[in-house]
């Protein structure tokens, strides 16, 4: 006895529809670590596991940035820089306050986006540049206190 059993379902392939930025793995651990298939790895694919090593750059890099800002009000203080960003100096005439809050929002909300497109080969790029560039900026600033004190 055999048993034809035909299917009248259409299945869409759900790969042709994008992921969605935000879902429910996003911040509760996910499932998709890599990109599997060689046609994605040229799409635009939003993974949402997110490594360790990931968190690490992450963290550091906001870590650098409020060493930055306050190696930068100290120097500001003591008349041994300016600050050279129009944007951050605005805030730094409003008070300290300001200029680390805006600091913490311009350096994060970045952050944010570069974390969510963590396989794209910019964002890739891009934590590495922002890392080095502030880890350079923070040398030279290190630099500037111990010469002046």
């Amino acid at each position: 006895m055999s048993i034809n059993i035909t299917s009248k379902r259409v299945l869409s392939d759900r790969r042709k529809r994008p992921n969605h930025l935000i879902n429910r793995y996003t911040f509760i651990g996910g499932r998709r670590k890599t990109i599997r298939r060689e046609i994605d790895k040229k799409n635009l694919v939003l993974l949402d596991y997110y490594s360790p090593r990931l968190l690490i750059i992450l963290l550091s890099i906001l870590l650098l940035s409020y060493v930055d800002a306050y190696l930068t009000l100290v120097l500001v203080k003591t008349n041994i820089i300016v600050e050279a960003n129009p944007s951050m100096a605005f805030h730094l005439e409003q008070g300290e306050m300001p200029f680390i809050f805006n600091k913490f929002f311009l350096t994060a909300g970045p952050l944010i986006i570069l974390c969510l497109f963590q396989n794209n080969y910019i964002a890739k790029k891009g934590l590495k540049f922002i890392l080095t560039v502030y880890i350079a900026i923070i040398t030279y600033q290190l630099y500037l206190t111990h010469i002046t004190h």
